[in-house]
């Protein structure tokens, strides 16, 4: 029997791990994860056709000549599975040949449910940096496999699945259901504003080539999990007052090191394939200092949204003196009195998991000729929301948790 060419399937989700938390300050009481519920994730319930699922329907305006069917022959789970042939007559880049299934309104639409201050007190936010993953159990046919394609978006027609990271995509040359742990972590990506039509699809489409051996390949999908999604978490090693006690006129003098660091452990497993390993992807946690809204079309009149990629800049030094004292650091931001959060690869962020990256955080008072004390305050801000105060607008947008720490010094 000839070796068959891998099942491919493209993901965006995956599975979920564990691993103990620690909590380096007080916490908000902000959770750090949620989970979204597939509806009949198993194709158990019939819809109004017989072999149709229900709560799972082809995408509007782009049904497919291909066959998407619940049946009750190779299931994985319970007594039936999904099965998706595209049409083998039409072309590879013809969507009219696709086998569509998708399901919509996962997460209802609302405003305001994506972005970098996106309100964590709700049931569902979503932001840059969190981790997504779920799994399914999938399968090759008896002929040729065939590819399939699946996606989570802000809507039906695959709009703002950029920021959701992307597709992953996954393979197998198992005839027999493989479980696929599959995880993504969501980007600051431009130009999302139509995600407000909320975390409305997950599905697949399949396209197949004129060329494709007869009878038309078919792909088996049963048994989603749920959605797991998890947030970063901002650490902090002291927020106690920088305080540099008496200090000589034209004196400098240097604070001691602190740490930022992404105190998220939690990860979610990836695997996409036979042959590569199992991976943990972690979150990354993010400096928004310095964020700005920008306008999005369908808004709500009066809303500001932010979105769009960030200059790393997650503490600054603000306030009447703020110029007498700036960041010792390899990574300053446009002003001495700016730090970025860059990871050791010098990527924007810093990494979780058990091995997280961190921030070096050392505040130098640049010395003053008169007596007298000089005040600052170091503001740290990331999208997480674990720590500190959260904003109801003005400098710190809404709903974006900051920590504010105490700077000073007296000179003699």
């Amino acid at each position: 029997m000839k070796p068959q060419p891998p099942l491919k399937i493209l993901f965006s989700l995956a599975g979920l791990t564990f691993s103990p938390l620690v909590l380096i300050a007080q916490e908000t009481g902000i959770k750090d994860r949620f989970t979204v519920e597939y509806r009949n994730a198993s194709f158990e319930n019939a819809g109004d056709v017989d072999d149709q699922a229900a709560e799972w329907s082809s995408i509007a305006g782009l049904e497919g000549t291909g066959s998407v069917k619940r049946i009750d022959a190779r299931a994985s789970d319970g007594r039936y599975a999904m099965t998706v042939a595209p049409d083998p007559a039409k072309a590879a880049d013809d969507t009219s040949g696709s086998a569509l299934f998708v399901q919509t309104n996962i997460v209802d639409p609302v405003p305001g449910l994506y972005g970098w201050n996106s309100d964590l007190s709700s049931d569902f936010a979503f932001r840059p940096g969190m981790i997504h993953g779920y799994s399914v159990d999938l399968a090759g046919g008896d002929s040729a496999t065939t590819p399939v394609y699946m996606r989570l978006c802000g809507s039906v027609d695959g709009r703002a699945i950029q920021y959701w990271g992307g597709p992953a995509v996954i393979s197998t040359f198992s005839a027999d259901f493989v479980r696929r742990p599959i995880a993504n972590r969501m980007v600051p990506a431009r130009d999302i504003y139509q995600a407000i039509a909320g975390v409305g699809f997950v599905g697949g489409f399949t396209t197949q080539g004129k060329e494709a051996p007869l009878p038309a390949p078919v792909a088996y999908v049963d048994n989603f999990s749920n959605i797991q999604v998890i947030f970063p978490k901002l650490g902090i090693s002291d927020t106690s007052t920088i305080d540099f006690g008496k200090v000589p006129a034209k004196t400098k003098k240097a604070a001691p090191q602190r740490t930022i660091t992404n105190a998220q452990k939690d990860t979610l497993p990836d695997q996409r394939t036979d042959d590569l390993p199992l991976e943990q992807i972690a979150s990354v946690l993010y400096g928004i200092a310095n964020i700005k809204p920008v306008e999005m079309e369908g808004g709500v009149e009066g809303e500001a949204y932010y979105f769009g990629p960030t200059d790393d800049v997650g503490a600054v030094l603000i306030g009447p003196d703020a110029a007498r004292f700036a960041f010792v650091t390899d990574h300053p931001g446009a002003t001495p009195q700016e730090l970025r959060f860059v990871g050791r690869d010098d990527a924007s962020g810093l990494l979780g998991g058990e091995d997280p990256e961190s921030e070096v955080l050392t505040v130098e008072f640049l010395g003053a000729e008169k007596p007298g004390t000089y005040s600052a305050t170091l503001r740290i801000v990331t999208q997480a929301g674990n720590l500190g105060k959260v904003s109801s607008g003005g400098d710190v947008p809404e709903n974006i948790h900051h920590v504010d720490i105490p700077v000073q010094a007296t000179v003699y």
